[in-house]
């Protein structure tokens, strides 16, 4: 039986060196952080945002096109 993972990880890794003058040696921190769900979230907003974007393009422009009727009717 063979069994496949799709699985997708996203990793944020951040170091830190810290260099110790008086004892001579050298610290390295580590931080490791799966920000996979922080990416599917900015994903999720920005294609909303971009949804919104043209909906408000095309609100805006029938909102002219009446203000141009109700002007040429006067």
């Amino acid at each position: 039986m063979t069994l496949k993972l799709n699985i997708h990880v996203l990793i944020l890794v951040s170091r830190l060196c810290i260099d110790s003058e008086k004892d001579g040696y050298q610290l390295i921190l580590l931080a490791i952080e799966d920000v996979i769900e922080r990416e599917y979230n900015k994903r999720y907003f920005d294609e909303i945002v971009m949804q919104r974007t043209v909906e408000l393009r095309i609100s805006k422009k029938n909102a002219e096109e009446c203000r141009q009727i109700a002007k040429s009717r006067r």
